[in-house]
């Protein structure tokens, strides 16, 4: 299975389940209805920004030289444009099987203007964690470079 298909059905259902529950319970607790978007916005952008960062710090473990590593920004591209158009086709039949308080609008609406802000709430946060992430794996790989460094030179003092 492609990487991208993996990330796209994954971030599908979190999306997907974070906009029904969210629906499900602004019916039921409207006054609260503020506070749960930006948690479940927050939930989708974090599983975003977690999963790109694991990426990141595995492929920079993986390929030490930053030109052997994976075009991953193009892995998390391809899932978030995916992850849009099916949580939007998605969230539409709910909204038409009867779940209310989902907030979808019309077929169209739902895979265009509002895929563009579900991509864009894939891609932009997949962007940052993998740059921490291929740092934070860079960095370790400088560090254990360091230390042989410095215990090829205490040798080299040791027998000059």
């Amino acid at each position: 299975m492609n990487r991208w298909v993996l990330r796209a059905v994954g971030m599908s259902i979190v999306h997907i389940a974070a906009r029904t529950v969210l629906g499900i319970v602004i019916v039921e607790a409207p006054l609260h209805g503020t506070t749960l978007k930006f948690v479940a916005l927050a939930i989708v952008l974090l599983v975003a920004l977690i999963w790109a960062g694991i990426d990141g710090i595995v492929d920079a473990r993986r390929h030490e030289d930053p030109d052997d590593r994976e075009d991953l920004i193009m892995v998390w591209i391809k899932a978030g444009v995916v992850t849009a158009l099916i949580s939007g086709v998605v969230c539409y039949i709910i909204d038409q099987a009867g779940v209310s308080g989902i907030g979808a609008t019309s077929f169209f609406f739902e895979i265009t203007s509002g895929a563009a802000g579900t991509a864009l709430m894939i891609i932009a946060p997949a962007a940052v964690g993998l740059l921490v992430g291929r740092w934070l794996g860079r960095r370790e790989h400088k560090s254990e470079r360091d230390e042989e460094l410095y215990e090829e030179r205490e040798a080299h003092e040791l027998h000059a």
